[in-house]
């Protein structure tokens, strides 16, 4: 199916379901009083009703088709017929090897809804949905047929003409080249930036190839759908953040205080999460001196999904590198947060826990449940200081807070002597302690260490390229670069 009027409204909103859902809710109220109809005002649509709405599954009847019509100035029929096809160079056609490569993405990641492109001039999208945190989002792709060489996945020379046109626009985009010469092939993801920089300066006579270490497995997944999905909603709210900035300021400076979503109304969930964690990172790198010695961390993420802030958000990544090495970190990963995720995301909350390592923080692990509810703080010479960052639909959207004294800091250090008393056996070196992370996480350590060797080796400029000013892959790169360390010399293998 052809995009859509609709679907192009979605893209210039931001590729976010979620934000198409609240235009269209205030389009209601506004309907409501121009039209003279107050039952309109109560009319929405659920982030599930809008992609059915764009991807054609579903047509607006009544009072949804009423708001439509009237936001947007164009009758229904206008609305969903599909846009003309464009001139141009003919998509490449996929071998079924290929097609079916690509399309068991979606049987592979619970979160992932690839849409090939139909026909000649449609790019097709894959859907990134969000998990129980942060919403999903849409990025253009573009798959073509390739064969599997030593170096990665080399694309055809007869696709160099269409490779051209599909990289130029100033969007973000991915390239897939898929393995069409055998039924079960791989998958490579390439950014569309960068593959428009390789072939301005000069396309191989044998055509473009997608780096070994490109190819999309539970690591890259990962990688790919935290930081793009965290990445689109930043620069949505990117405006509303940076008018934060002396708020942000003010609050480091505060012997405590409550983030709520009154300060910036409205934010996207990884905007209210960039916000709290942000605001926890200034205080605690401006309450504890340099030379103050080790601490002790309380860390609250349960889950890849909220750990991603560690990786992605530069002010995070720059209070590891303010503490002083030597000090610990203690992760509260009970079974059941465990078992209720898939592999890949559980690969950021290791990827986690060996950035804390890379910065000189031995983790610990907490299995027991009885640590859910505890905030995140941190215990520094002595006195303990909150810094939590709240996920999910709560008003408060973090709390900062230094207790006055050793006496009120003692709960503190009775609640992590007790939590590492109980914790799972741990090494004295960091690769037998994440070692021991995986094994809790049921991942694979000589596949996924050899994994991360090789990508660190590529490096990942040429899949993950940051788009807002407020994520950065720095804490990848850390976590990367140490796991990489740890992988030993036997040939990675995957169970």
């Amino acid at each position: 199916m052809r995009p859509t009027t609709l679907l192009l409204i979605l893209s210039a909103s931001g590729g976010n379901p979620c934000r198409f859902a609240e235009a269209f809710q205030e389009a209601a109220r506004r309907a409501a009083r121009e039209l003279g109809r107050p039952g309109l005002a109560t009319m929405d649509a659920s982030e599930r009703t809008c992609r059915r709405w764009l991807d054609g599954e579903q047509r607006p009847r009544g009072n949804a088709a009423e708001v439509l019509e009237h936001w947007l100035g164009l009758d229904l029929e206008t609305l969903l017929r599909p846009l003309p096809e464009p001139a141009g160079v003919p998509a490449p056609v996929l071998r079924p090897a290929a097609e079916g490569a690509a399309r068991a993405l979606d049987l592979r990641f619970a979160t992932s809804r690839l849409s090939l492109a139909p026909g000649p001039g449609v790019e097709g999208q894959w859907a990134l949905d969000g998990l129980r945190l942060l919403e999903g989002t849409r990025i253009v792709v573009q798959p073509y047929d390739g064969t599997l060489t030593r170096e990665g996945l080399r694309l055809a020379e007869s696709d160099a003409e269409h490779l051209a046109g599909f990289t130029r626009p100033l969007r973000r985009a991915l390239v897939l080249g898929a393995d069409g010469a055998r039924p079960g092939g791989s998958v490579h993801a390439l950014d569309a930036v960068f593959a428009r920089q390789v072939t301005a300066r000069a396309l191989p006579a044998a055509g473009l190839v997608i780096p070994a270490a490109y190819r999309v497995d539970d690591l890259t997944y990962a990688l790919l759908w935290a930081l793009i999905v965290i990445d689109d909603a930043l620069q949505a709210d990117d405006r509303a953040l940076q008018a934060q900035e002396a708020v942000l300021d003010s609050l480091a400076s505060r012997p405590g205080a409550a983030i709520t979503s009154d300060l910036v109304p409205g934010l996207s969930r990884a905007g209210s999460m960039w916000l709290g964690s942000e605001a926890g990172a200034r205080y605690l790198t401006a309450r504890i001196p340099p030379g103050s010695g080790p601490v002790r961390m309380w860390i609250a993420a349960q889950t890849g999904e909220q750990s991603c802030g560690w990786l992605l958000f530069p002010a995070r990544r720059a209070l590891l590198r303010h503490l002083a090495p030597g000090g610990t970190a203690l992760l509260n990963l009970p079974e059941t947060s465990v078992k209720d995720s898939e592999p890949w995301e559980r690969i950021l909350l290791l990827l986690t826990a060996a950035l804390l390592e890379h910065h000189g923080q031995a983790v610990r692990i907490n299995a027991e449940p009885a640590g859910n509810s505890v905030d995140e703080f941190v215990i520094a010479a002595g006195r303990a200081h909150l810094a939590h960052w709240t996920p999910g639909d709560s008003r408060t959207l973090g709390r900062t807070e230094t207790v006055p004294d050793t006496v009120t800091t003692q709960p503190f250090t009775d609640a992590l002597d007790h939590a590492t008393a109980h914790a799972l056996p741990a090494a004295d070196h960091p690769a037998g302690r994440l070692e021991t992370l995986a094994r809790h996480l049921g991942l694979d350590w000589t596949w996924l260490t050899g994994r991360c060797r090789d990508l660190h080796t590529t490096g990942t400029t040429g899949l993950l390229r940051p788009r807002s000013r407020l994520t950065h892959t720095g804490g990848i790169t850390d976590a990367l670069a140490h796991l990489a360390g740890h992988a030993d010399n036997a040939a990675d293998h995957h169970p």
